[in-house]
């Protein structure tokens, strides 16, 4: 008789251990199919995302091919740059010889 409870109580267990299992094979199951809808999601962005960086760069290139066939290039900006540098200085300087000029006259007078 010792034997049949001792038995009967390893099945219960069992049983309980078997269900605990169940359940969480469950919550698995679930997880993994958020988890595959998360992938499907992610791999979804990320061919947009290759998408409009293919975009972007054929853009990017047609502003190039622009850019170069108006001539432009970085000597020549920095050459436009350092006139206006330039003229700006010059005009700082005629304006303070004007400046100056004038308050001499008004001492004059």
């Amino acid at each position: 008789m010792g034997q049949l409870a001792d038995a009967k109580a390893r099945l219960a267990q069992a049983a309980a251990e078997e269900e605990q299992m169940r359940v969480k094979l469950g919550m698995s199951q679930k997880e993994l199919k958020a988890l595959e809808t998360r992938w499907k999601e992610v791999e979804r962005e990320a061919g947009e995302g290759a998408r409009n960086l293919q975009a972007m760069k054929a853009e990017i290139e047609k502003c190039q091919r622009k850019i170069e066939a108006c001539g432009w290039n970085a000597e020549m900006e920095q050459q436009r740059e350092t006139a206006l540098q330039n003229a700006k200085a010059e005009l700082r300087q005629l304006t303070q010889v004007s400046a100056s000029s004038h308050g001499t006259l008004r001492m004059v007078i």
